[in-house]
């Protein structure tokens, strides 16, 4: 089962990427289908923090989509959206999830083809240090 921090990120990602993706956020693996553009969220190895006020999360998501200057967009936004993140509740407005964001650390990752789909993915890992309300 997905801890709130994963929880609260699929939410947010999915609320600003509404009117791009649709809906298409997807938890670990794309879906049988290959129409995009979709993102995929997982949590990585890494991380840490045993205390629930200091705990840490690396989370990567990948884009993808039909050109490279579509993913590239929706990566370059992403990137900002949550390295920005400094001091405020990590879900969209209106939804609750009970993590706080002290901040994260952005690593672009490596751009990619694949051609069995004529798709192209840009991928990001995101190192959240966040604290879980309780």
């Amino acid at each position: 089962m997905s801890e709130p921090i994963e929880l609260g990120f699929r939410q947010r990602l999915a609320a600003a990427f509404a009117d791009e993706l649709n809906g298409r956020v997807f938890e670990q693996v794309y879906p049988p289908d290959t129409a995009g553009p979709m993102a995929i969220y997982r949590r990585v190895p890494g991380g840490g923090g045993a205390s629930p006020r200091n705990r840490q999360a690396r989370i990567q998501v990948t884009f993808r989509d039909s050109t490279y200057s579509a993913v590239k967009r929706l990566q370059k936004e992403a990137e900002t959206l949550f390295g920005g993140m400094r001091g405020q509740w990590l879900a969209a407005e209106g939804v609750d999830c009970p993590v706080w964001v002290y901040g994260v650390d952005v690593a672009t990752g490596a751009d990619g083809y694949q051609a069995s789909t004529r798709m192209r993915a840009a991928t990001t890992e995101f190192l959240f240090r966040y604290a879980e309300a309780g």
